[in-house]
């Protein structure tokens, strides 16, 4: 399984083996942890004090 390690100057790289893991973290890396998501809170919609009457069909008459 592949392993994400994270260094402070060259960024983020994948590793596949232990052995891997402990050479890059003798030279500095760290093993990277995925942050937990943010929950996107929505606002909820405003509600009209009336109801938009539909507009009525065809064509507007003449004054």
């Amino acid at each position: 399984m592949a392993t994400i390690i994270a260094h402070p100057q060259h960024g983020k790289m994948f590793v596949y083996s232990q052995a891997e893991i402990d050479r890059h973290a003798a030279l500095g890396w760290s093993v990277w942890v995925k942050p937990d998501p943010v929950p996107v809170v929505e606002p909820e919609p405003e509600q009209d004090a009336e109801p938009e009457q539909p507009r009525r069909r065809g064509r507007p008459r003449k004054a």
